[in-house]
């Protein structure tokens, strides 16, 4: 099974969001959910339990529940206004845009040229799990090799058996499926190899049918 990002997610009564980032446990590489964004204006990301995937394909993943159970679930970002007065208000005086991105996410809201507060978005983790982003970047043993397309995953326990790298990478003109046993860890929003980039070179290509849940 394809777990895609930036792709639609419908419901059993319609389109619901979109796909934004996988939920890992990285002792056993079990996808515990899937970042939905259910509000694009406001920006509002949900966190769905994979049980609750019927379906998926290269270009949209299909759930066994509504969309308003889906706007139910718990969120995954969570924006705290933070004033001038806190403590942990930090705004350097190098930034002098109207806006000031700062970690993990943050604006600065300013009236005329003075800070008035910050709004800091932080994304809520489960506790023990790492969150994965289309576009995380993938380290071997000596340097960068590319960036996250996607997961393979294995349906019934929903545990990761290939990642795949598709744009941006060192071998462009094909598919790079890489196997779970080659990933040494994953952390700050990087996957670690335990191959070589010669290594990473020669892995086999898996194809993969653009609309089926099938590898080969």
């Amino acid at each position: 099974m394809e777990y895609p990002l930036k792709v639609d997610i419908t419901a059993t009564d319609g389109i619901c969001g979109r796909s934004m980032a996988l939920i890992i446990n990285p002792i056993n590489a079990e996808v515990t959910h899937l970042v939905v964004q259910v509000n694009r204006l406001l920006d509002k990301e949900v966190l769905v339990p994979t049980g609750w995937i019927a379906s998926s394909d290269a270009d949209h993943i299909r759930l066994n529940h509504t969309a308003e159970q889906v706007m139910q679930c718990t969120p995954f970002n969570e924006s705290h206004y933070i004033g001038p007065e806190d403590p942990s208000y930090l705004l350097p005086d190098a930034y002098a845009e109207e806006e000031a991105m700062l970690w993990p996410y943050a604006s600065a809201m300013r009236v005329g040229n003075q800070a008035n507060g910050l709004y800091l978005k932080e994304e809520a983790i489960p506790h023990g799990e790492l969150a994965v982003h289309r576009g995380a970047h993938v380290a071997a043993t000596d340097g960068r090799v590319g960036q996250v397309d996607e997961f393979l995953v294995e349906p019934e326990k929903h545990h990761i058996t290939h990642l795949i790298l598709r744009r941006n990478h060192l071998w462009g003109a094909r598919d790079v499926t890489i196997p779970l046993s080659a990933i040494d860890h994953m952390a700050d929003d990087t996957v670690y190899l335990s191959l070589t980039k010669k290594a990473v070179a020669g892995l086999p290509e898996v194809r993969i049918q653009p609309h089926t849940k099938q590898i080969q």
